[in-house]
């Protein structure tokens, strides 16, 4: 895992939605895909988180492919798993990095999402991804 040196970042509207779900989700995780359209801008499309308990998050698997088939209908491509750490920096936990190394996707870690939020980009060395 390194971070990425890329543009791999959220844009402002996007993390402001990131920032409104996470008000709505209180003490949970928030988790989303992040997509672009044709002309590189970027779509966030939320998962459900379904763990029981707070700083943690779990996708299910229906889920996941019901999202990203409801992308490729859109001609949307997804490039990066986004969630929160609502009360913590944008750190990987060390369950976090277990699924990331499970993972195809770069991920965008938004920390802090109650007070200040911060995010950073997790992605593979050769990942060949350019978010605008």
């Amino acid at each position: 895992m390194t971070h990425s040196k890329r543009a791999l970042r959220l844009n402002q509207a996007s993390l402001a939605l990131v920032v409104a779900w996470q008000r709505a989700a209180g003490s949970h995780e928030v988790c989303a895909l992040c997509a672009v359209d044709h002309a590189g801008r970027q779509r966030l499309l939320q998962l459900t988180n379904h763990a029981e308990l707070t700083g943690a998050f779990e996708v299910s698997r229906s889920d996941s492919d019901a999202v990203r088939a409801a992308a490729t209908r859109l001609g949307l491509k997804i490039v990066a798993f986004v969630h929160t750490h609502p009360h913590h920096g944008p750190d990987m936990s060390p369950r976090d990095a277990q699924c990331f190394d499970r993972d195809t996707l770069p991920w965008i870690i938004v920390g802090d999402v109650a007070t200040l939020p911060r995010q950073r980009a997790y992605a593979r060395p050769l990942a060949d991804v350019v978010v605008h």
